[in-house]
């Protein structure tokens, strides 16, 4: 009887160990310049270029079907961008996260935008958020992150997608890091 108990006992031990800690399950993006981020099941992303600049809109499945941003990005969505660093370095002049952050706030404080920075680390990397509560846009948080070879900037709305992109942030890792731009037909 003491050994059925025992049995009986671990055995329903061991299926509330064994069950699902998460709720939800992650979807991989492995972006062009060699980085991989996941996702949760409900956001979809839509990667494009913008010369060598990728583009990644990820944005929530309530999304679908609505043509408007505006109306996506108060619901959640994040935007990244994956920069090489010697684009921003040639064409812009910062060499470095700190430059690259001064001139991130240049037309926001040329418009007398609100900011707050704040030094982080995320993801391994050096990084720096960017408020900007005053903003006229619903992405009025940017994320950078300066990688091995690029920089990442995740815009999102501070309110609605906050905690679906420091997921994101904090999933990123640099699998095979480069700096070669897309091939071109």
């Amino acid at each position: 009887m003491k050994t059925s108990r025992l049995i009986v006992a671990t055995l329903l031990g061991a299926l509330f160990c064994a069950a699902p800690i998460r709720a939800r399950a992650d979807n991989a993006f492995m972006g062009h310049y060699g980085y991989m981020l996941t996702y949760s099941n409900d956001y979809s992303p839509k990667p494009s270029f913008h010369g060598v600049m990728e583009v990644v809109d990820i944005f929530p499945q309530t999304c679908k079907g609505l043509g408007s941003r505006m109306a996506c990005a108060k619901m959640g969505m994040v935007e990244l961008y994956a920069i090489p660093k010697a684009l921003v370095a040639t064409e812009y002049g910062p060499k470095n996260l700190t430059a690259y952050v001064a001139f991130s706030l240049g037309d926001a404080k040329k418009a007398g935008i609100e900011t707050h920075v704040t030094r982080v680390k995320r993801a391994g990397f050096p990084a720096a958020i960017i408020r900007m509560p005053n903003h006229p846009q619903p992405l009025n948080t940017m994320l950078l992150i300066e990688g091995t070879k690029v920089y990442y900037r995740f815009k999102y709305n501070d309110k609605a997608g906050a905690k679906a992109a420091r997921a994101m942030v904090d999933s990123l890792k640099e699998i095979q890091p480069h700096d070669n731009p897309p091939q071109t037909p």
